[in-house]
């Protein structure tokens, strides 16, 4: 289900850094930065299904596969595993279906029509513009008087 051909590699993580050292121990800061991008890389996959009805299991295998290495970090054995799996998963599921949390995730869609990858700082930016123009349109909205058509 996962597929984690090798439980003890460190290969994908997106960070450098003297404190991110998963193979030596997992403390609070390094289990909350590996729940966090568990719960982020599986949202992608969440997203698409929620959107099309079915999520394209190819395109999503790298995000799977890179959270299924962080997930085996912080696990003592297959059936646990496979739990918390299924919990992050939920999670996931459950984050894209917050609507404050889906309509940042239209926005982006919106965004990458155009684009194939974007960065963070661009994301960012991104968010901003369009929060920005709404914003403008909903105190547009408010100050409307009656009959103004």
């Amino acid at each position: 289900m996962i597929g984690v051909s090798d439980p003890y590699r460190v290969e994908h993580y997106p960070i450098t850094g003297r404190w991110f050292q998963p193979d030596v121990t997992i403390d609070a800061r390094t289990r909350n930065y590996l729940e966090s991008g568990i719960t982020i890389l599986l949202a992608g996959p969440a997203a698409e299904r929620k959107y099309a009805g079915r999520w394209n299991h190819k395109g999503a295998a790298h995000d799977r596969s890179v959270a299924a290495d962080m997930a085996v970090r912080l696990v003592g054995s297959e059936e646990q595993l496979q739990r918390y799996w299924a919990w992050r998963e939920q999670l996931a599921a459950d984050l894209v279906d917050n609507p404050f949390v889906w309509e940042q995730v239209e926005r982006l869609a919106d965004e990458l029509l155009g684009r194939r990858t974007m960065s963070g700082r661009a994301v960012r930016e991104a968010l901003r513009r369009k929060e920005g123009e709404g914003d403008v349109a909903q105190a547009q909205d408010r100050t409307a008087q009656p009959g103004d058509g």
